[in-house]
């Protein structure tokens, strides 16, 4: 457990120290429970090898994004991505995988989903200093085995 608490550290000390993303995102699970969801990124998503660590909260439905209480939030999804990208003019072609996490807010604790599942992305994004993005997402296993659990996400965020 040392190592993962170590891992982490030191993925947001490289997420602070070179220049970085925040965003945020509004998604919906296709397949499994079908569920909306809303997250955020922070991290270095740029052209090459780079990283991000991205929060997602799952919601019953699209309705409770409007009445949503931050206080009512018990657990968050953290997945830290390592992302491989390929910039084009103002476009940048990434993909990524990392693991789930919890996140626990009410005792501030961290647990891995599971140590054979993690997820996997694919999107596009468009401009520099303010951008746009699609994503679309998937959970696999270490033998590299989909569960036809698909996401679709869209977002917007600020380069710093």
């Amino acid at each position: 457990m040392k190592k993962f608490y170590l891992t982490m550290v030191l993925i947001l000390a490289a997420c602070t120290i070179f220049s970085f993303d925040l965003s945020a995102m509004l998604g919906l699970e296709l397949g499994g429970k079908n569920r909306p969801f809303i997250g955020a990124r922070f991290g270095t998503p740029e052209g090459g090898l780079s990283i991000a660590l991205e929060a997602y909260y799952a919601m019953s439905s699209f309705d409770e994004l409007g009445s949503l209480n931050p206080s009512s939030v018990k657990f968050l999804e953290l997945t830290p991505y390592l992302y491989f990208g390929i910039p084009l003019s103002n476009i940048l072609v990434y993909a990524g995988a990392g693991p789930i996490l919890f996140l626990d807010l009410v005792n501030f604790g961290f647990a891995p989903y599971s140590f054979e599942l993690f997820h996997a992305k694919l999107g596009i994004k468009f401009g520099k200093e303010i951008f746009f993005f699609a994503e679309g997402m998937t959970t696999f296993t270490i033998s590299f085995q989909t569960f036809g659990i698909f996401a679709l996400s869209a977002g917007a965020g600020i380069s710093f």
